[in-house]
């Protein structure tokens, strides 16, 4: 989900330049104005709209871990603009994602590489303990986003 999230601050940076918004962002004025300025227009208003369905999934994050006592995201939508501020400053497109993309082919190359080194009778065994430690992998990737509450930090590259 750290993934998704990141990916979708920066689907929001994008559809902003793409709705023509990228001034209010981009203008020097402090995340609760640029809330307003965007809810004076209809097609701010439309970019709100995308954005508070962004919140019904990621907004019950704090800003700072396992500090409940501040607000979260869906409590203060406000809270949510300077990374999209920073995606739509970088543009483009998300260079955690295109490294992501490269390790997914580079791990399916050599899980390729290490299975046909295995014995084919233990070879059923291998591949279900290397999808256990996968699955284990993922979960510690997830866990601030699930347990913690938190922003995940991210490199806009």
């Amino acid at each position: 989900m750290g993934f998704q999230f990141n990916k979708e601050i920066w689907r929001l940076g994008n559809r902003a330049v793409e709705m023509g918004l990228s001034d209010i962002f981009q203008s020097n004025i402090d995340s609760e104005t640029v809330i307003n300025r965007l809810d004076d227009n209809d097609i701010g208003k439309k970019w709100l709209r995308e954005y508070r369905d962004f919140l019904e999934i990621h907004g019950w994050r704090n800003e700072r871990m396992l500090d409940w006592a501040t607000p979260n995201w869906i409590e203060k939508p406000s809270l949510g603009i300077p990374l999209i501020k920073v995606a739509i400053n970088k543009g483009g497109t998300l260079a955690i994602e295109e490294r992501r993309l490269e390790a997914a082919k580079e791990r399916e190359e050599t899980e390729r590489e290490v299975n046909a080194k295995i014995a084919a009778n233990q070879r059923g065994w291998f591949i279900t303990l290397m999808k256990a430690a996968q699955k284990a992998g993922y979960w510690s990737e997830d866990h601030t986003y699930y347990w913690t509450s938190t922003a995940v930090p991210w490199d806009a590259g």
